[in-house]
C-alpha cells in the first residue's frame, strides 16, 4: 500500500535526535508498503522525504504559519503535495501529532477520499486544548472524523478518550529496534544512566540529582546524564548537592554512544514528570538493563517487578530506594529475557502487525 506520513517531527538533517521515533515507525513500515513523509519544517515549507532521502529543494511546497486564516493555505498546501507524492495520491495518510497539521490533512483527504490514521506522541496535548479553545474544536472535529486514531501510551489515550469519548483509541506503543538495541556480550556494567535530549524539570532532572545526593555513594554506581544541559545549571545544582563526582555530565551524544552506554549501565534511571511513553526506557530493556521509573504517564505501562521498579512522580525517598534496590539484585535481572520482552512487546514484527491491523480497518472505514 502507498502510504505518506506527515509529520513535523520527522528528524531532517540538522535536527540531531529530535523526532527519531517517528523515523523508526516509518522505518519498521518500510517493509510492508510503499512509504513517503511530508515534512512541514521551518521557513513555512513543506519538505518531501522518499526512501529516507530529502528530495530535491524543488519538491518543496510553501506553507502559511501561524494564525487563524492560516488553515486554509495550509490544506492548500497539503492537498496539493498529495498529489505530488511519487506515484500519484497515497492510499492512506497517517498524521503524526493532531496540531496543527492534522486538521488541514484531513480536510485534503476527506476531498480525495483517502484514509486517514493520526498517532498522537504529544504530551502536551491536555494542556493545549485547555486553554485553547480553537485548539479543542480542530482537535475533537479530527478525532470524530479520521478513520483510526492511535496513541503511543494508555495515559495519552485516557486524555483522548475525555475530548471525544465516543471514539475508540489504538494504544500502539513506539517500535524499538531490538537488532540494534541489544545486550553486549561481556558488558562491563559499572554506571547508572538517564538520558534526555534536553535537561530539564520535565524529565526530572533535579529530582534525580537530589535523590542521588539521598544515598550513600557506596551503595550506587555513578550516574551518567545524556542531553544538553542549558547553561549548564544542573551540573551546578550537581555541585550544590555535594554530588558532581558521581555524576558525570555527558552533553548530547550519538544514538550509538545512547547505546553503548545503555549497554554498560547496571541500571537506567527515568524520573520523569512526563511521559508519553519512555522510548528510552524500552531501549534500555532492550540492552539488558533493569529500570527504575516514575509512573509519569508512559513507562508503567510496560514497566514490570520483573523488569524493575516503578515509583511515584516527585518522590525523593522512593527513587533513592528503587535504586538502591534495583543495583543490589542487579545480577538477578537475565539481560536475554529483558531484551526477549522487549522484542515481543515493541520489536519491529509486532509493531508492524499491529499497525497494519489498524490500516486495514481504517480502509474498511467510510
Amino acid at each position: 500500500m502507498r502510504i505518506a506520513f506527515v509529520s513535523r517531527w520527522y528528524p531532517l538533517p540538522g535536527r540531531g535526535h529530535a523526532g527519531l521515533f517517528v523515523r523508526d515507525q516509518v522505518d519498521a513500515l518500510r517493509a510492508d508498503h510503499d512509504v513517503s513523509v511530508l515534512v512541514p519544517s521551518g521557513g513555512g515549507v513543506l519538505r518531501f522525504v522518499a526512501d529516507s532521502t530529502p528530495l530535491d529543494a524543488e519538491a518543496a511546497v510553501p506553507v502559511r504559519e501561524g494564525g487563524p486564516l492560516a488553515l486554509v493555505p495550509r490544506w492548500a498546501a497539503l492537498d496539493r503535495a498529495l498529489s505530488r507524492v511519487r506515484g500519484g495520491p497515497p492510499e492512506l495518510v497517517h498524521v503524526h501529532v493532531l496540531a496543527p497539521d492534522a486538521l488541514p490533512m484531513l480536510l485534503a483527504c476527506r476531498r480525495r477520499r483517502i484514509p486517514l490514521v493520526v498517532t498522537e506522541h504529544a504530551g502536551y496535548l491536555q494542556s493545549l486544548v485547555h486553554e485553547h479553545r480553537r485548539a479543542r474544536l480542530q482537535v475533537r472535529f479530527v478525532l470524530r472524523r479520521a478513520q483510526a486514531v492511535v496513541t503511543v501510551g494508555s495515559g495519552l489515550a485516557r486524555v483522548v478518550e475525555m475530548l471525544a469519548p465516543d471514539v475508540r483509541v489504538d494504544v500502539i506503543c513506539n517500535v524499538v529496534d531490538t537488532s540494534s538495541f541489544a545486550p553486549a556480550n561481556g558488558a562491563d556494567r559499572q554506571h547508572a544512566l538517564s538520558v534526555a535530549t534536553v535537561l530539564d524539570e520535565i524529565k526530572g532532572t533535579d529530582l534525580l540529582l537530589r535523590a542521588w545526593a539521598r544515598m550513600p555513594s557506596g551503595d550506587v554506581p555513578p550516574l551518567v546524564l545524556v542531553g544538553e544541559d542549558p547553561g549548564s545549571r544542573f551540573a551546578r545544582l550537581a555541585s550544590e548537592l555535594g554530588v558532581a563526582e558521581r555524576v558525570d555530565f555527558r552533553g548530547p551524544v550519538s544514538r550509538a554512544e545512547v547505546r553503548r552506554l545503555m549497554q554498560t549501565a547496571s541500571v537506567y534511571v527515568c524520573a520523569s514528570r512526563s511521559e508519553t511513553f519512555g522510548v528510552a526506557v524500552a531501549e534500555a530493556l532492550a540492552c539488558g538493563t533493569p529500570v527504575v521509573s516514575t509512573r509519569c504517564g508512559g513507562p508503567e505501562d510496560f514497566v514490570t517487578e520483573e523488569v524493575g521498579i516503578t515509583v511515584p512522580v516527585d518522590d525523593e525517598r522512593a527513587l533513592e530506594d528503587a535504586v538502591v534496590a534495583v543495583a543490589e539484585r542487579r545480577s538477578s535481572y537475565d539481560a536475554a529475557a529483558l531484551h526477549g520482552y522487549v522484542e515481543r512487546r515493541f520489536g519491529r514484527a509486532a509493531f508492524r502487525e499491529r499497525m497494519n491491523d489498524v490500516y486495514a480497518r481504517a480502509r474498511e472505514r467510510p
